[in-house]
């Protein structure tokens, strides 16, 4: 089957407006349940056909290396994978091994603190030269109506003002910073199909 990319596929709903990534969920801890192991495949077989990023609700490493392991049995590149909230995996070294293998490790809920746990994260995996590997967010706002003025509201600043100060201290440049916000995001998300 011909990969057919986005321009030949349909808007969303009859609009011109066309997805941006595959986002999916699985457990968090595997082994993955048959229906998550189903939702991976059927995300390998979109990406294959149209290039869309492949992010996936993970959490432990144990999920995402058997995620890795369906989307390169169905011929896609780890390279199409992010391996969203990573930072739930205490074993630093998995990182590593996944960003080698291709996969984008993205390292979530900054919004929510623990700065120097980031901090050393990234710098691991900037001293293993895959900081090009590595997305940031905030993973923040959370409004809940059930609550008194939706609750206690997490900013979008922590990035800037906890985590970058400490990742300065460890010898990041602008041009690192420049990777994390901007090249590595605009590179994870290209839509581009990424065959083993």
């Amino acid at each position: 089957m011909q990969p057919v990319g986005l321009k030949n596929i349909k808007g969303i709903d009859g609009t011109t407006v066309k997805p941006g990534f595959i986002k999916i969920s699985v457990d968090a801890d595997g082994p993955l349940s048959e229906i998550h192991k189903k939702i991976v495949q059927a995300a390998a077989i979109t990406h294959l056909q149209t290039g869309l990023t492949i992010c996936s609700h993970t959490g432990l490493a144990s999920a995402a290396f058997e995620q890795l392991d369906i989307l390169q049995t169905a011929g896609a590149h780890p390279s199409a994978f992010v391996w969203v909230h990573a930072q739930a995996e205490e074993d630093k070294n998995h990182f590593i091994k996944a960003a080698k293998s291709g996969a984008w490790i993205s390292l979530d809920g900054i919004g929510w603190g623990d700065f120097d746990n980031y901090a050393n994260s990234i710098s691991l995996l900037k001293s293993n030269r895959l900081l090009d590997k590595v997305l940031v967010s905030h993973d923040a706002g959370w409004y809940k109506p059930e609550e008194p003025e939706g609750g206690e509201f997490k900013g979008y600043t922590n990035i800037f003002a906890e985590l970058f100060p400490r990742l300065k201290e460890k010898g990041f440049s602008e041009k690192d910073f420049e990777r994390l916000l901007t090249s590595n995001p605009a590179k994870a998300m290209g839509v581009r199909i990424h065959k083993l």
